[in-house]
C-alpha cells in the first residue's frame, strides 16, 4: 500500500503573500460591486430622464400643428409691407392736395 503524501508545509513568506493576494482580490471584488451598483443607478436615472423627454415630446406634438413657419412669416411681412406702401401712397396723395 502506498504511503499517503503529506502536503508540503507553507513557509511564513508564502502565507503572507497569500494573505495579501486575498486582500487585493477582496478589494477588487468590492470595487467591481460598487462600480456595477453605480452603473445601475445611472441607467435608472437615464430611464427616468428618457420618460420625461418622451412626455415632453408627447405634450408638444399637438403644438406642431399650430406652429409659425417661415413661409407664414414671409406672407405676413409681405402683407405688412403692402399695407405700409398703401398708407404711404395715401399720405402722399393727401399731401399733394394741400
Amino acid at each position: 500500500m502506498a504511503d499517503p503524501v503529506e502536503p508540503a508545509k507553507k513557509s511564513a513568506l508564502e502565507k503572507h503573500i497569500q494573505t495579501i493576494l486575498q486582500g487585493i482580490i477582496a478589494a477588487l471584488v468590492l470595487w467591481l460591486g460598487q462600480t456595477v451598483n453605480n452603473a445601475q443607478l445611472e441607467i435608472t436615472k437615464l430611464g427616468v430622464q428618457m420618460d420625461q423627454v418622451r412626455g415632453d415630446i408627447n405634450r408638444m406634438e399637438p403644438l406642431k400643428e399650430d406652429r409659425y413657419t417661415g413661409s407664414m412669416a414671409s406672407a405676413d411681412r409681405a402683407r405688412w409691407e403692402a399695407a405700409i406702401a398703401s398708407l404711404d401712397n395715401r399720405l402722399d396723395a393727401l399731401e399733394r392736395k394741400r
